[in-house]
């Protein structure tokens, strides 16, 4: 259950450690067969969504609601990787890695009622849901 912070996040670990090892064997090249993005794709496209996670958490945790998205998912997904392309491979994985951090460590530290108010729907970026997708564009599955 959603409420079950600690095997979330354990699921979350679990599907990272398998989609990082796709990422960084793919870095330079389309991580599946069915797709044309790359590891760093694949890196700058978490740092962008754990880093508006974490915004989000900082905002519920004063007291107030998080802005709304400024466009769709797509949208913003597509917007991000031209935006991101031209940046250097080891910045991007840097940001992934450090915004991952950073959000995983809110998580963890947040009371159990924030948790259940909130934590859980702002934990989707690193509890497994959002790496589903992409394991299976990588032809892995956890």
């Amino acid at each position: 259950t959603p409420l079950d912070r600690e095997a979330v996040l354990a699921r979350g670990d679990h599907m990272w450690d398998e989609l990082r090892a796709a990422v960084d064997a793919h870095l330079d090249q389309p991580i599946g067969p069915a797709t044309d993005w790359t590891g760093h794709d694949i890196y700058a496209h978490f740092a962008r969504w754990q880093q508006l996670s974490v915004t989000a958490a900082g905002e519920l945790l004063a007291g107030r609601r998080p802005a709304d998205p400024e466009a769709d998912d797509a949208t913003l997904n597509n917007r991000w990787r031209a935006e991101d392309t031209a940046l250097p491979t080891a910045e991007v994985r840097d940001l992934c890695l450090q915004s991952r951090r950073d959000l995983r460590q809110i998580l963890t530290t947040i009371t159990d009622d924030e948790w259940a108010a909130w934590g859980h729907l702002v934990a989707a970026d690193i509890d497994g849901s959002h790496y589903a997708h992409h394991l299976a564009v990588a032809g892995r599955s956890s």
